[in-house]
C-alpha cells in the first residue's frame, strides 16, 4: 500500500489514521511513500496525463 483512503469530510476518520501512522516503523513508511510515489508517476505523470488525453481524443474523433 501507499498510504490510506477515506470518506470525504470525516475529520474523526482522518485523525484516526493519522495516528495510526504515527505508530508505523520508519522503514514501512518508506515504503509507503515509495509506492505511492511510483503510482504517481505511473499514473499522474504528465506524459502519461497527455497520453490518456490523446487516445480519448483519438477515440472521439474515430466516432465522428
Amino acid at each position: 500500500g501507499c498510504g490510506v483512503s477515506l470518506p470525504a469530510e470525516l475529520a474523526a476518520a482522518l485523525a484516526t489514521a493519522i495516528r495510526h501512522l504515527a505508530t508505523l516503523e520508519p522503514e514501512h513508511l518508506k515504503t509507503m511513500g515509495d509506492n505511492g510515489r511510483r503510482y504517481a508517476m505511473e499514473h499522474h505523470a504528465y506524459d502519461v496525463l497527455a497520453a490518456a488525453f490523446v487516445t480519448a481524443v483519438d477515440r472521439v474523433a474515430v466516432r465522428s
